[in-house]
């Protein structure tokens, strides 16, 4: 299953997210979305409950 996220349009808001380094709350909240949110949203909508090791994020870099 393949399950995508949409991003902010703006790049310095999606930098802030995914670069420690200049905001470490924005980052982990971030962080958390991905690890907590998204998969907790996976297994309501869709009863998909995959273990850790059977689980992978991917994300592009300035919409490269």
């Amino acid at each position: 299953m393949i399950v995508g996220v949409h991003r902010p349009a703006d790049e310095t808001m999606r930098l802030h997210e995914y670069s420690p380094g200049f905001d470490p709350e924005r980052f982990a909240a971030h962080e958390r979305f991905f690890v907590e949110d998204v998969s907790r949203w996976v297994r309501k909508r869709f009863g998909v409950a995959l273990p850790a090791n059977r689980t992978a994020v991917f994300g592009v870099s300035a919409s490269g």
